[in-house]
């Protein structure tokens, strides 16, 4: 990892420490869930690259640690409606206030002057952030596989079921979110991608049933209770569980979003009920498998209900299983993106880091052919990790909507749900843009060319002939 990354990375874990001080986690997610519908970010990539056209996610930055102030009149708004004008997919607007002067106003106001989808373009290390970012209006966020490099100690010595927090970061206290939403998080979200595709606009639950949840913890069965202190802290074979979740109209028991698992422990009542088929049924629709158990099970036979819980599960994911990479973490805070209807661009520099980012859901690859440590620029780089690139797995929900012209390559755009690379700086001339092209990469990320002109929204229209 690159010093100048370190130092971002020990900043960023010290304005989240000011951040929850001053808005508690519960506060900020609360407001996320009455936030507006997000917008559809892979859609807008898709479709420009069904119709035969290049994606160009249009960057809004003021400057960066390297170049210094890209552009002294700076108007956010003025220049998303410019990049609207000129044909762009998507912005991306830097948040980050100390090493790029970026701010979160600048992200509203770039979103309230455009219908353009929009990614948070900062160091995302914790779910707090995108939280954050959901509250800001933003529709995506960035996951920076680099991030997450883990110690060369930590690598070599970390068990299966440990989960390092993201360097440099300590592991954080529980969260009242579960997993998925969060390190500990929320829930893949049934309604962004099972059920309607990402960024479809519709809520992850009803934000009332937060209130009922809050109860319904305070007052768990003693059955509940006893399986509880089983599944909590991830003592159980290292997976995360969440206890009595708010998941679509329901409020599930007990869930591991990672395993897409829901466990029921039930009374009597229970018996027969039209409601829990329903309910199962709704479930097993949104890519949830459902385990029920009744309370004399729970009681009386924990051990065989732990055993039949432990055998439904499959083998835990390495946390570094790509690289030296904390997979795990960035799979929980894409799961906590995608529970709030949100896209995730993951950026990698490299073929570990790309071996890490393949293990995510996002169908969105991004290749920085900047390299971190020598700020060198290769356009290589894109064209060189192409063939490593395959379409997504399938794991519990559907792929995400939208679909897209197949890549030579089996990379650039994939087919209907298949992976879409982005590729991410030196992209300076019509050349440039001809060349990714032709290898079926469609889709670009692009500032700093565009932040130095006059008019940005008509150097897009002169860089890729739109």
């Amino acid at each position: 990892m690159s010093d100048i990354l370190n130092k971002i990375l020990a900043v960023k874990q010290e304005e989240i420490a000011a951040a929850r001080r001053e808005e508690p986690l519960e506060a900020l997610r609360e407001a996320a869930a009455w936030a507006p519908p997000p917008r559809d970010f892979i859609g807008a990539i898709r479709d420009r690259i069904a119709a035969g056209r290049p994606a160009v996610i249009a960057e809004i930055k003021k400057a960066s640690p390297s170049k210094g102030v890209l552009r002294a009149d700076f108007r956010p708004a003025g220049i998303a409606r410019s990049y609207e004008q000129g044909g762009a997919a998507c912005l991306s607007v830097l948040t980050d206030r100390q090493f790029f002067q970026g701010a979160p106003e600048y992200l509203r106001e770039a979103r309230d002057a455009c219908a353009l989808p929009v990614l948070r373009k900062d160091f995302i290390v914790d779910p707090y952030q995108i939280y954050e970012a959901r509250v800001m209006g933003a529709d995506a966020i960035l996951l920076i596989v680099a991030a997450f490099e883990l110690p060369a100690h930590a690598a070599a010595t970390a068990a299966p079921d440990q989960h390092p927090a993201a360097v440099g970061a300590p592991e954080p206290p529980p969260s009242p979110w579960g997993r998925g939403v969060g390190g500990e998080g929320t829930p893949p979200s049934p309604w962004g991608r099972g059920a309607g595709g990402e960024g479809s606009g519709r809520r992850l639950y009803n934000p009332a049933n937060l209130h009922h949840a809050k109860e319904l913890r305070a007052h768990m069965t003693d059955a509940e209770n006893r399986l509880w202190q089983a599944l909590r802290a991830q003592r159980f074979a290292g997976w995360k569980f969440r206890r009595q979740e708010p998941l679509g109209p329901y409020i599930a028991d007990f869930v591991c979003h990672e395993a897409r698992l829901i466990v029921e422990v039930d009374g009597g009542q229970h018996a027969q009920s039209a409601r829990d088929e329903a309910r199962d049924r709704w479930f097993a629709e949104h890519g949830y498998r459902v385990l029920r158990y009744w309370n004399n099970e729970v009681l009386v036979q924990t051990d065989a209900v732990l055993e039949h819980l432990l055998a439904a599960l499959p083998p835990h994911p390495s946390p570094h299983g790509g690289g030296e990479y904390n997979v795990a973490a960035l799979r929980e805070l894409e799961a906590v993106a995608h529970a709030l209807g949100m896209a995730v661009l993951v950026e990698v520099h490299d073929a570990d880091e790309l071996t890490a980012a393949l293990q995510l859901e996002t169908p969105l690859i991004g290749i920085n052919n900047r390299n971190l440590r020598t700020f060198e620029t290769r356009l290589e780089t894109t064209l060189e990790l192409l063939p490593r690139i395959a379409p997504p797995p399938s794991r519990g929900a559907g792929p995400v909507k939208g679909t897209a012209l197949p890549s030579p390559q089996g990379g650039g755009a994939g087919g209907e749900g298949g992976r879409i690379v982005v590729t991410e700086s030196g992209i300076l001339a019509p050349e440039h843009v001809a060349l990714m092209r032709a290898h079926g990469v469609h889709a670009f990320l692009v500032g700093e060319a565009f932040m130095r002109a006059a008019d940005p929204g008509a150097e897009l229209v002169r860089l890729f002939g739109l």
